[in-house]
């Protein structure tokens, strides 16, 4: 009699064991989509950071070039309406971030292209 009930207990343990698996398995895959989560939550907060310091890089721009500003010449094709087209391709011409002498349109149509393509010039 003893035998039978020894033989009936080690049963018990694995279903148990089963039991114990599935519970841990749910746990892990919840833990896996608290990651996933985590993670798109930080890549949306690097995107904003980002965007918040091209803002920022393009009003100082704007605030240290007034008359191009009240000219309409950082109005974008993409943005506003009218203005210039910016395209990242090409390097801009005449470039206002050396020595060079640029009208006030000149250096919007620079500001613009440079915030925009990343350009660290300033």
């Amino acid at each position: 009699m003893k035998n039978h009930s020894l033989h009936h207990q080690s049963g018990l343990t694995l279903i148990e064991i089963l039991i114990a698996a599935l519970i841990l398995s749910v746990g892990l895959l919840s833990l896996a989509g608290l990651q996933v989560a985590s993670l798109k939550s930080i890549q949306g907060a690097t995107h904003k950071q980002q965007a918040s310091f091209m803002i920022h890089e393009l009003f100082e721009r704007m605030r240290s070039n007034r008359a191009g500003v009240l000219a309409g010449n950082y109005n974008t094709a993409d943005g506003l309406g009218g203005g210039v087209s910016i395209d990242c391709s090409t390097a801009i011409s005449p470039d206002c971030g050396g020595s060079t002498a640029c009208s006030a349109a000149e250096l919007a149509a620079y500001d613009l292209h440079s915030v925009q393509c990343g350009s660290n010039a300033t």
